[in-house]
């Protein structure tokens, strides 16, 4: 469009009239996703629930610790390789 076209104008929106907003877009309003929001508080919950019993009985140190052939971590408080805190990979 060039700069001595002019675009075209719609209607005013004027208080009182067919197009007024001024009390919200919508008389009526209301919430309409309250069991999704309560199903997503009850995920969010056994999530956290789920988080702790995992940290709590579990050894998260193995999440980054390297393992050998026996499976044994190394690295690791409590496992037979604590002492050798690197894996070492032979080809």
């Amino acid at each position: 469009m060039s700069s001595t076209e002019k675009e075209p104008k719609g209607e005013k929106f004027e208080k009182g009239g067919d197009l007024d907003v001024s009390n919200g877009p919508v008389k009526k309003r209301r919430c309409t996703d309250v069991i999704w929001c309560l199903l997503f508080l009850v995920h969010w919950a056994g999530v956290i629930v789920l988080a702790g019993v995992a940290f709590s009985r579990g050894n998260p140190e193995r999440l980054i610790a390297g393992q050998d052939l026996d499976g044994n971590f190394c690295g690791v408080s409590g496992s037979d390789k604590s002492g050798y805190p690197f894996l070492y990979y032979t080809a």
